[in-house]
């Protein structure tokens, strides 16, 4: 708890005020609350300065899926970039113009096609690019998602099957270690990724097809994939963030 949320804590625990049970980090819905008195259908948040808060009516969303899910993930930022040390990642992060992705990492997109199936395009195409200290969060999409390897230290990928299994694929170019340049993820896998030990930064392409929108990307919940896989809990802690 931050320093203001221990002093809120200090004065509702144990119902000293007015006699109302209050209760902390509480989940209600998709929501994980500071504070919450169900008595008296109270909800306390506490929020840091400098926070955007983005507002939407019902219609807003029905009526504009695309542009309005489109606009959240523009004002994401990665919570776990850490400041750079090495000069070649910054090189690469300026000459290829990479911004943060919400799942973790750096990325932009570089190809999306003029073909469509229906409102689909053919196919999209990214660079992504990690490192270290950071990784890409558990997520889902609804199409194939093939890897390329391109340059620096190898990634692993983690898979959560619909089954609850778990699949590691490591992806560089030490082929004596067993690893692949090129690796492709199911649709509906829940799937995420990391930097392995020693590696700098590792940069990589992701083709998606049909091609990748946001409106088919799904952010892994940590307690709603504890609950469902309870055998890939080692990989769900690691490989999701709280808050």
């Amino acid at each position: 708890m931050t320093e203001a949320e221990m002093f809120i804590w200090s004065h509702l625990r144990r119902k000293q005020l007015k006699g109302y049970q209050f209760y902390r980090q509480k989940i209600i819905g998709n929501y994980i609350v500071d504070f919450y008195c169900p008595a008296a259908k109270l909800i306390i948040e506490l929020e840091n300065l400098g926070l955007e808060v983005l507002r939407f009516s019902d219609s807003d969303v029905f009526k504009n899926k695309s542009g309005v899910m489109e606009r959240i993930y523009e004002s994401l930022k990665s919570p776990s970039n850490p400041p750079f040390s090495k000069g070649e990642v910054q090189n690469i992060v300026k000459r290829l113009d990479l911004k943060p992705h919400p799942e973790g990492g750096f990325y932009r997109e570089t190809y999306r096609s003029a073909g469509k199936f229906g409102d689909k395009n053919h196919s999209t195409a990214i660079y992504f690019l990690l490192t270290p200290g950071n990784f890409s969060a558990l997520h889902r999409i609804r199409s194939d998602e093939a890897w390329h390897f391109y340059s620096g230290g190898s990634i692993t990928i983690v898979e959560i099957t619909p089954k609850g299994d778990v699949k590691r694929t490591v992806i560089g170019n030490d082929f004596e270690k067993g690893e692949v340049p090129q690796y492709v993820v199911p649709a509906g896998n829940w799937f995420g990724s990391y930097l392995n030990e020693g590696g700098e930064y590792a940069l990589v392409g992701c083709t998606v097809s049909p091609g990748f929108e946001f409106t088919d990307f799904e952010m892994g919940k940590r307690a709603e994939l504890l609950e469902k896989y309870p055998r890939a809990s080692e990989e769900i802690v690691q490989l999701t963030r709280v808050g």
